[in-house]
């Protein structure tokens, strides 16, 4: 049976049955129930009602009853058992993350090992075994780097390998240089620079340091009488006047 008290706890006046179908006292008490205020107004009954259920069931209350302390059980057991299995099933590695980077890797080092006991396992110059590095023999049939591209197509990789030779670091620098020396000429800068001290090389330095001294020289004798033609007034100045 329907109590005769309005529903908005707040109020205890006596409900008016031509308001809510006889729920509330007035209007303003079934606006402000209906409105903002019935988030709060529901949230109060239940707790009421919570502290209700409480006083006659005290066993099922949280932090104290039998309810809450086999959860916490349970949890404990949960917690232990799935230890136990990573322990003895260690997670795999992420599939999608992992597996390209993984087989590009185990495929360069595979190549790699085939290409140097291909090509002899020792450098062609000192036969020393450490340090091996892949050369062209002639640079200008070089399409590419053979370890920069060893997971590419078979084919291709293993026709360029067969341009190359084996070098250990040293004896590849010293070859890459005098490569570079036999491409440039004598009597230029960059050869000279390369450490090349011969009478062509030397004679291109002198008449380009004098040249260079000169250019240097007249620029600043330039400069010198642009001030001093501005000093003495052979120059106008410009000035400006603000009316």
């Amino acid at each position: 049976m329907r109590s005769n008290k309005c529903e908005l706890l707040s109020c205890n006046n006596i409900a008016d049955p031509n308001y809510g179908s006889g729920r509330f006292c007035s209007e303003p008490c079934a606006r402000k129930f209906s409105g903002l205020a019935r988030t709060e107004e529901t949230r109060l009954k239940l707790s009421l009602a919570m502290k209700k259920y409480y006083k006659t069931h005290p066993d099922k209350k949280p932090g104290g009853g039998k309810i809450h302390a086999q959860s916490e059980e349970t949890r404990r057991k949960i917690s232990e058992s799935r230890k136990r299995w990573f322990a003895n099933n260690p997670r795999p590695k992420n599939p999608i993350k992992n597996t390209g980077k993984d087989v590009n890797n185990k495929k360069h080092k595979e190549r790699k090992a085939f290409g140097i006991k291909y090509l002899g396992g020792e450098c062609k110059h000192c036969g020393t075994t450490e340090n091996l590095e892949f050369d062209h023999i002639d640079p200008t049939t070089k399409s590419f780097t053979i370890t920069s591209r060893s997971t590419m197509l078979w084919d291709r990789w293993f026709t360029e390998l067969k341009k190359c030779q084996l070098l250990c670091h040293d004896c590849h620098v010293k070859k890459t240089t005098a490569d570079i020396i036999a491409k440039r000429k004598h009597g230029t800068w960059g050869m000279y620079k390369l450490g090349c001290k011969c009478v062509l090389c030397r004679e291109f330095v002198n008449a380009y340091s004098k040249q260079y001294k000169r250019n240097k020289r007249t620029s600043s004798n330039s400069r010198k009488m642009d001030s001093r033609s501005i000093n003495r007034g052979a120059i106008p100045l410009v000035r400006t006047t603000i009316i």
